[in-house]
């Protein structure tokens, strides 16, 4: 609320509910939530992007696109996510949660 004031805006209650709601869809898409997940499971193993490609024998740019494309409404597949667990050691359905 605070920045809205900043700003002079003047937007009722509803208006703000539904342009809230909208950021969390954005924010909250499939793509976004597997692309998290997989680099919260990496953060917690101390495991980098650069060393996932290598266990995957991909290049850094090559795994780098993959997120990249993951967190812009891409698509990837069950082959490439399996592929991603098996090297980060853990279960294909984390990536969901």
């Amino acid at each position: 609320m605070k920045i809205i004031k900043k700003l002079n805006i003047d937007i009722t209650k509803k208006k703000l509910y539904n342009y809230c709601e909208v950021i969390y869809l954005k924010k909250n898409k499939l793509g976004n939530k597997i692309s998290y997940n997989i680099k919260r499971i990496m953060s917690e193993k101390g495991i980098i992007q650069k060393e996932l490609a290598k266990k995957m024998n991909l290049t850094e740019v090559n795994m780098s696109a993959f997120f990249t494309r993951l967190e812009n409404n891409g698509s990837s597949n069950v082959r490439t996510l399996s592929n991603i667990a098996d090297a980060l050691e853990t279960e294909l359905y984390l990536f969901f949660k």
